[in-house]
């Protein structure tokens, strides 16, 4: 009997109403007899899984209510609300919870008006909550029936405190995260997502909101990319993979988006769908596309300067790369010079030139006067100036090398003469 309606509060108030009378009539014994309907309607009322007791209100000289007293209670009684019939039955309400009696003002109303109320009870000094139904037989009277529901309270209020917990992890994660049913309608919009498409939760959640199709305008790119979803979700465990896509968000700019999908079931609902975990790769395909265009415009200057520019590895002491001028300059092909060991061109004895080259790292010089020979044999005497640079995390050296003319000097302060 969990599921209580007004057709049960009828039958119970009606069979109160013939405990009440057989008790004014004192004729409980024939009234209750074993084959009576009286006796079959007590049956009931006392055989009943719920909580029974009756109350009445106790007035004070001015007419006001002030306390109550219990007059009879169900076997159920005590099970149900952890009070003895013996505590109960003859005490005062503030006998047994204290001065201020829990829902005495509901019980009021109820009594004085006989009227009916169902709600949630809860009370802190026996630890429990209790489901409730409270009508009034007759005026100043009234009945409680109650089911203990601590149980089932206590694990709502977990649950609530778990998905309250889940709320604030999904929502704290900096990653575009959406879950959809198995028709593609969201029911999950985390706040990342609200703030990389610029579309609340409400508003994406909202019924018939089509935030795919703001997200995705163009049906045949919208279609292709709910397919490649699907497919993503598909894949076997352990398989990684990602769906890169651009995005349209509010306002009408685009973002780049890389898309990790899964699939979601829930066994008991019987239902399924899909999660898609995104990260927003826009800033970062700008930075590459910004470094592609710097690397082609310095390569470009790299290449094509009439500059004598090498790029050395000072761990292997080779030459890694190198442009057109310093091919002219030392006679060899690109693809020869790339790699030679720069002991092979600089005369400059290879401890010393370690050390040289370890001050360049340092940062401590970076002008130099060496001699270096061409693939010839001719060895020229060149003013090299070079630098430090990071290339791919790794340490590399540039010089820029110039040929000097005849009878120049170079000092130590790096100023020809």
């Amino acid at each position: 009997m969990e599921n209580w309606d007004d057709s049960l509060l009828d039958q119970l108030e009606e069979l109160n109403e013939i405990v009440r009378k057989a008790e004014e009539e004192s004729a409980a014994a024939e009234i209750f007899s074993e084959n009576g309907e009286h006796a079959l309607c007590k049956a009931v009322l006392w055989s009943m899984e719920q909580a029974v007791v009756v109350l009445s209100l106790l007035y004070d000289e001015s007419g006001e209510a002030e306390d109550c007293i219990c007059e009879k209670v169900n076997p159920a009684f005590e099970r149900v609300s952890g009070i003895s019939e013996e505590r109960a039955v003859g005490s005062k309400g503030s006998e047994i919870f204290g001065e201020k009696i829990p829902y005495f003002d509901i019980f009021v109303r109820v009594a004085e008006t006989k009227s009916k109320v169902r709600f949630k009870a809860h009370y802190p000094k026996i630890g429990k909550y209790f489901d409730m139904w409270v009508f009034s037989p007759e005026w100043g009277r009234i009945a409680l029936v109650f089911s203990d529901v601590t149980d089932s309270v206590l694990a709502e209020r977990e649950q609530q405190l778990d998905r309250r917990f889940l709320d604030e992890i999904l929502d704290s994660m900096n990653v575009w995260l959406m879950i959809f049913d198995n028709r593609w309608n969201p029911i999950l919009w985390n706040k990342a997502a609200e703030r990389l498409s610029g579309y609340c939760s409400e508003e994406a959640l909202s019924p018939g909101s089509r935030v795919l199709e703001k997200l995705f305008p163009e049906e045949l790119y919208r279609e292709y990319v709910l397919e490649e979803m699907k497919k993503a979700a598909h894949r076997p465990e352990g398989v990684p993979g990602e769906l890169e896509t651009e995005v349209v968000v509010n306002g009408g700019r685009t973002r780049t988006i890389a898309w990790t999908c899964s699939r979601w079931k829930s066994e008991e609902e019987n239902e399924e769908g899909l999660i898609a975990a995104g990260r927003d790769l826009t800033e970062m395909r700008a930075l590459e596309g910004a470094l592609r265009e710097s690397e082609r415009r310095y390569s470009s200057i790299f290449l094509n300067s009439n500059m004598v520019m090498l790029i050395i590895d000072p761990e292997e002491y080779r030459i890694i790369d190198c442009n057109d001028a310093a091919c002219r300059f030392y006679g060899y092909s690109r693809e020869e010079l790339a790699g030679i060991c720069l002991f092979d061109i600089n005369m400059t004895p290879p401890e010393e030139f370690k050390r040289h080259l370890l001050r360049i790292r340092n940062g401590e010089r970076s002008s130099f006067v060496f001699h270096h020979r061409r693939k010839d044999g001719v060895l020229r005497k060149v003013d090299v100036q070079a630098s430090p640079v990071l290339y791919d995390g790794k340490a590399l050296v540039f010089p820029l090398v110039r040929e000097m003319a005849e009878g120049e000097q170079k000092h130590e302060d790096g100023f020809s003469r």
